[in-house]
This record gives structure tokens, C-alpha cells and sequence, in this order.
């Protein structure tokens, strides 16, 4: 009786190693399963933060396409207000030439004049 009680002491003792191993597997598992959630979160952190860099890259692109179109319009006004300046100049020179024709036009009708005056005298 003895004897059958030490081989079932010994069957439990057995069985309880054998139940602290799996326990002592449960809980590396645990950790395993910790670990692996800890990674998953880091990676969607990662890509989080990726997403964010592309936007940010993406932004800048956009701040630097308005502004070179603000700069080609700047370019375009001060492009017009030359041609408006050089229209101006030009009307300026036909007033001119007018102003040159009307003189010229006078002198003749004062040679003219000078001339029938010579005549009748």
C-alpha cells in the first residue's frame, strides 16, 4: 500500500512538473503574444507617421507650385504694365508727330503768307 501510494505521489508529482512546464510555455507565450502586439503597434505607428511624411511632402509640393504661379503672375503684370508704358509712349510719339506736322503746316501757311503779302506790296 505503501509502495502504491509513493508511485502515485510521484504520478502527481509528475503531473505537476508537467503542468509548471506547460504553465512556464503558457507564459512565454504570453510574452510572445505581447511582444508581437507591441511590434504590430510600432509598425502602425510607423506607417502613421509615413502617411503623414508623404502629406507634409505632398503640402510643400502645393506650397511650391502656388508659389511659382504667383511668381509667373507677378512676372505676367509687371510684363502688361510694360506694354500698357510702351502704348503710352507711343501714343505720345504720333501725338508728337502730329504736333511736328501742325507746326510744319503752319510755317508753310506763314511762307504763304509772307509770299502774298511780297506779291501785293
Amino acid at each position: 500500500t505503501s509502495s502504491s501510494a509513493l508511485t502515485s505521489s510521484m504520478t502527481s508529482s509528475a503531473a505537476l512538473t508537467s503542468s509548471m512546464t506547460s504553465s512556464a510555455a503558457l507564459t512565454s507565450s504570453m510574452t510572445s503574444s505581447s511582444a508581437l502586439d507591441s511590434t504590430m503597434t510600432s509598425s502602425a505607428v510607423l506607417a502613421s507617421s509615413m502617411t503623414s511624411s508623404s502629406a507634409l511632402v505632398s503640402s510643400m509640393t502645393s506650397s511650391a507650385a502656388l508659389t511659382f504661379s504667383m511668381t509667373s503672375s507677378a512676372a505676367l503684370d509687371s510684363t502688361m504694365t510694360s506694354s500698357a508704358a510702351l502704348d503710352s509712349s507711343m501714343t505720345s510719339s504720333a501725338a508728337l508727330t502730329s504736333s511736328m506736322t501742325s507746326s510744319a503746316a503752319l510755317g508753310s501757311s506763314m511762307t504763304s503768307s509772307v509770299a502774298l503779302t511780297s506779291s501785293m506790296t
